[in-house]
Formats: structure tokens, C-alpha cells, sequence
């Protein structure tokens, strides 16, 4: 499976978003996204860049409702990895994926 740079930026941009989600930021939370980066061949310079250059939320939304079923699917798992990540869903984080889920028609 593959991913454009524009999905993957969008995709960049609805994790820091769970990142951020409980009100903290926690390393182990980074974790995933470094696994999903190593999956697709991205460096960590490219990651930097990924993540300095947010893209506007209503954009990321968009493009990832737009992704096909398997993209959509690792996307969630990816949001679900992140929101687990330090061992406790926050109900903001909850409130988040179930959002998302919505919006952009991701898989149960």
C-alpha cells in the first residue's frame, strides 16, 4: 500500500491532533507514528518536515475521507495505536477517533 505525500501529511496532521488530544504530550505517543514513518520508507528529516508543516485540519479531514478502504483502515489503527499508547484513553481522545471515525467514514 502506498500513500501520497499529501495523505501522509494529512495523516500527520489527525495524529498530532490524538497526540494532543488528552492535553499532554507524551513521547510514547510518538511511537506509533515512528513505525507508520519506518513502514513507508520515510527518514526521520522527513518526518520533521511532515510534522513542521501541519496542513490545515478541514484539508487532512478531506483527504482521508477520500482514501480507499485500506488506507482509511491503517489510518484508524494508526489513531487507535496512539490514542493506547500510554496505557489510558482519555474521553477527549475517545471523543476524537469517534469524530474522525464519522467524518471521514473510517472502518469500525
Amino acid at each position: 500500500m502506498t500513500f501520497s505525500g499529501f495523505q501522509i501529511q494529512a495523516i500527520f496532521t489527525l495524529s498530532n491532533a490524538m497526540r494532543v488530544a488528552d492535553g499532554e504530550l507524551q513521547d510514547v505517543e510518538a511511537v506509533p507514528m515512528a513505525i507508520f514513518s519506518s513502514l513507508f520508507g520515510l527518514k526521520p528529516s522527513d518526518v520533521e518536515t511532515f510534522l513542521s508543516n501541519p496542513m490545515d485540519p478541514q484539508a487532512a479531514v478531506a483527504i482521508v475521507g477520500a482514501m480507499n478502504y485500506e488506507q482509511k483502515k491503517q489510518v484508524k489503527d494508526l489513531l487507535v495505536e496512539i490514542m493506547d499508547a500510554d496505557d489510558i484513553r482519555h474521553p477527549n481522545e475517545v471523543k476524537l477517533l469517534n469524530l474522525l471515525s464519522a467524518i471521514c467514514n473510517l472502518p469500525s
